[in-house]
C-alpha cells in the first residue's frame, strides 16, 4: 500500500503508514474488537512494523556517525520488505505461528540522494569537518608557541606566570575536548590533542628553561599527561590521541635526559610508558602506535644497555623485548582475533632485534653461552605458544607462528654453540622430532617444517661438510661420515613418520614428491658418502696405490655402485616397496653405462677385466633372482 501523504510503499493491510503515521483508509480509523485498530489486528503485525522501524532507525543512526566524522560506516545494504499472505512481514508471521521472531527483512531506506551524492558529503565532512578541526589544533598549538616566545622576549609575564598560563591553558583544551566529545567527535579530539601538547611545553619550560620544579616532579607531571592522553584515546577511540602520548612521552627523555641524575630513572620511566602501551595494545589493536613505542623505547633502552656491565644492559633489552612481546600478542589472546601479516611482522621485529642486540653485546665476553641463550628463546616461545593454545586452543595461527619463532631460534643455536659434524646432526634432530609433531598433531606447517630442516641439512652436508684432512684420514670413521650418517638416519625415520601418518595427508603430500623425495635424498646421500669415502682413502694412500690410483678409484666406483644397486633391489623385493626397486635397477643401468663407456677407454686391461666381470655376474645374479622368484614378487612387482 502507498502512502497517501509520503507516498512511501508499505506492508499490505496496513492501517497506519510506517513512515509518518498517517492513516492509510480514508477517514477516522475503525478500531477492532480488542481496541485495536482494524488494520493492525494482531501482535505479529505490530512485531513487524516495529522491527521496520528499528531498520529506519539503525540507517539514519549510520548516516548521523558518518556525518560526525566516523569514517568507514556504510549504511547496510536494505531491501524493500517480501509481502506476505496475510499481510505480515517475516518478524510478524514467526509471533503468529508461535516461533522465535525471526530477523526480519531490513526495509529500504527512503528515497533519497544516491552513492554519488553522499561519497561527495563524505569527502566535504573529512576536508571541511576532520581536517579543518586537526589542522586548527595544530594551528593553535603553533600560535600558543609563538605568542609564548613573543610574551618572554618582550617580557610580558614572568616565568610563573608564563608555565601557569601554559597549565591553564593546556586544562582548558582538554576540558573542552571532554565537554563537546559527544556532539562533535572530531573536533573535540583535536581539541583534547592540543590540549596534551601544550601541556608538555608547559612542563618542560617550567623544568628546562626556568628551573622552576625540580626533575622528579617533572618527571611525574609528564608521566601523568601521558596516561591522560591514553585514556583519553581509548575513551574517545582516537587512536590519533595515543599515537601524541606515545610521541610526547618518548620525546619527554630528550628534555629530561640532561637534567637526570642516574639512568635508572629513565628506565623507569620508559618501562612505564612501555606499559601503558602494552595497555592500550591490549585493548585496542593499533599496530603504527605498538610500532612507535616499540622504536621509542628501543632507542633508549638499547642506549641504557650499552653503558655499564654487559649483564646489566642485557637486563634493561630484556624488559624491553618482554614488554612487547606482551603488546604483540595479549590482544589477540583476550579477544581470540586472528593476527594478520602486519602482526606476525611486529613479533618477528620484536623476536630478531632483541637477538641481533644481545649478540652484539654478549658475544665478546659470553660468547660460548649464546647458543645457550639462543636455546632459552626458543623455550621462551615454545612456553608461549603451550600458554596460548591452552587458553585459547582456537587461535591456530598465533600458536603456529610462535612455535615457528621458537624452532628458528632453536635452528640458530645449533651453529652458534656447536661446530664440526654436531650442527647437521643437531639439525638432522630438530627435523625428525618436528616430523614427529606434525604428524602426531596433524599439523601441516609443521610437517613442511620439518622438511624445510632437513633440507638445510643436507645443504649444510653439501656444502660445508665435505672437506676432510688426507693426512689423518679413516675411512668411515672420521666427523664427516657422522654427521652424513645422521642426516641420513634422519631422512629415513622422517620418511617413516611420513607413512605411518600417511591417512591424515593432505593431497600434495601423498599423491606427489615428498615421501619418495625423502628416500630418493637418503640414498642419494648414502651412496655420495660412500663414493668420497673410497675416493678419499685412495687419495690418502698414495704411496701404496702409487700410479695406479686412478684405475683403483675407477674400478672401486664402478663395484660399489654395482653392489649398492643389488642391495636395494634385494631390500625393494623383501619389502614390496616398487619404488626401491627401481631405484636399484636405474642404479644399475648407470653402472652399466660408466663400465661400458668409461671404464672401458680409462681403465687398464687388468681392471678393465675385473670391471666387467664383476659387473656381468652381480647382473647375472640379479636377473636369477627376478626369474627365479617371479611366482611370488609377480603380484606386486608393478602394484
Amino acid at each position: 500500500m502507498r502512502c497517501p501523504i509520503c507516498g512511501r510503499e508499505n506492508p499490505e493491510g496496513n492501517a497506519y503508514c510506517i513512515f509518518c503515521g498517517a492513516p492509510l483508509t480514508a477517514g477516522a480509523p475503525v478500531q477492532g474488537p480488542t481496541g485495536t485498530p482494524a488494520g493492525m489486528s494482531s501482535l505479529a503485525e505490530l512485531a513487524g512494523q516495529v522491527q521496520a522501524l528499528r531498520e529506519i532507525l539503525l540507517y539514519y543512526a549510520a548516516r548521523m556517525a558518518s556525518v560526525e566524522g566516523v569514517l568507514g560506516i556504510t549504511p547496510p545494504a536494505a531491501a524493500p520488505p517480501t509481502s506476505q499472505s496475510q499481510g505480515a512481514t517475516p518478524a510478524a508471521a514467526d509471533v503468529s505461528s508461535g516461533a522465535p521472531p525471526a530477523e526480519a527483512a531490513p526495509m529500504a531506506p527512503p528515497p533519497g540522494p544516491g552513492p554519488a551524492w553522499q561519497q561527495a558529503g563524505q569527502w566535504e565532512q573529512i576536508l571541511g569537518g576532520n581536517w579543518l578541526a586537526i589542522v586548527g589544533g595544530l594551528a593553535v598549538l603553533v600560535g600558543v608557541g609563538f605568542f609564548l616566545k613573543l610574551a618572554f622576549d618582550n617580557d610580558w609575564i614572568d616565568p610563573t606566570g608564563r608555565v601557569v598560563l601554559g597549565v591553564v591553558a593546556g586544562m582548558g583544551f582538554l576540558a573542552a575536548g571532554e565537554w563537546y566529545e559527544r556532539r562533535y567527535g572530531v573536533w573535540a579530539q583535536a581539541m583534547t590533542a592540543a590540549g596534551v601538547g601544550i601541556l608538555y611545553l608547559a612542563i618542560f619550560a617550567a623544568l628546562v628553561l626556568y628551573n622552576l620544579i625540580g626533575v622528579y616532579p617533572a618527571f611525574a607531571f609528564l608521566a601523568l599527561v601521558t596516561l591522560v592522553s591514553g585514556v583519553a584515546a581509548l575513551r574517545y577511540e582516537a587512536p590519533v590521541l595515543a599515537a601524541l602520548g606515545v610521541v610526547g612521552g618518548m620525546a619527554t627523555p630528550f628534555m629530561l635526559v640532561g637534567e637526570l641524575p642516574d639512568r635508572r630513572i629513565l628506565i623507569a620511566y620508559i618501562g612505564l610508558l612501555d606499559v601503558g602501551i602494552v595497555g592500550l595494545a591490549s585493548f585496542r589493536n593499533w599496530r603504527p602506535l605498538t610500532l612507535l613505542g616499540f622504536l621509542g623505547s628501543l632507542y633508549w633502552f638499547s642506549r641504557a644497555a650499552f653503558v655499564g656491565t654487559p649483564l646489566v644492559g642485557e637486563g634493561f633489552l630484556t624488559v624491553h623485548f618482554v614488554l612487547f612481546v606482551a603488546a604483540t600478542t595479549l590482544f589477540h589472546l583476550i579477544w581470540q582475533k586472528r593476527p594478520n601479516p602486519l602482526d606476525f611482522g611486529l613479533m618477528t621485529l620484536n623476536a630478531g632485534t632483541f637477538f641481533l642486540l644481545s649478540i652484539g653485546r654478549l658475544w665478546d665476553p659470553y660468547g660460548e653461552w649464546l647458543g645457550i641463550f639462543a636455546v632459552g628463546l626458543a623455550g621462551f616461545y615454545a612456553a608461549l605458544a603451550s600458554w596460548a593454545h591452552a587458553l585459547s586452543g582456537r587461535n591456530a595461527y598465533l600458536v603456529l607462528f610462535l612455535c615457528g619463532i621458537a624452532t628458528v631460534f632453536l635452528t640458530i643455536a645449533i651453529p652458534i654453540q656447536f661446530e664440526g659434524p654436531f650442527v647437521p646432526i643437531a639439525w638432522a634432530a630438530e627435523g625428525v622430532v618436528l616430523m614427529a609433531l606434525g604428524t602426531r598433531l596433524a599439523s601441516f606447517p609443521l610437517r613442511v617444517s620439518s622438511l624445510l630442516m632437513l633440507t638445510v641439512t643436507v645443504s649444510w652436508l653439501l656444502l660445508v661438510e665435505m672437506d676432510v684432512n688426507l693426512r689423518q684420514f679413516r675411512p668411515l670413521l672420521n666427523g664427516r661420515f657422522a654427521a652424513f650418517a645422521g642426516g641420513i638416519t634422519a631422512l629415513y625415520l622422517a620418511g617413516l613418520l611420513l607413512w605411518r601418518g600417511r591417512g591424515q595427508l593432505r593431497y600434495e603430500e601423498e599423491r606427489t614428491w615428498v615421501l619418495p623425495g625423502l628416500l630418493l635424498a637418503a640414498n642419494l646421500l648414502t651412496l655420495w658418502i660412500l663414493s668420497w669415502e673410497l675416493v678419499n682413502y685412495v687419495d690418502s694412500q698414495l704411496h701404496a696405490f702409487a700410479r695406479f690410483a686412478p684405475e683403483v678409484k675407477g674400478f672401486g666406483l664402478s663395484a660399489l655402485w654395482a653392489a649398492y644397486a643389488v642391495v636395494a633391489v634385494v631390500a625393494g623385493m623383501a619389502g614390496r616397496v616398487r619404488m626401491v626397486r627401481l631405484g636399484g635397477l636405474a642404479l644399475f643401468w648407470v653402472t652399466i653405462f660408466k663400465v661400458f663407456v668409461v671404464d672401458s677407454f680409462e681403465l687398464t686391461q687388468g681392471y678393465r677385466v675385473a670391471s666387467f666381470i664383476i659387473l656381468g655376474v652381480l647382473l647375472l645374479a640379479t636377473g636369477f633372482l627376478y626369474q627365479r622368484y617371479r611366482r611370488v614378487i609377480r603380484g606386486f612387482l608393478l602394484e
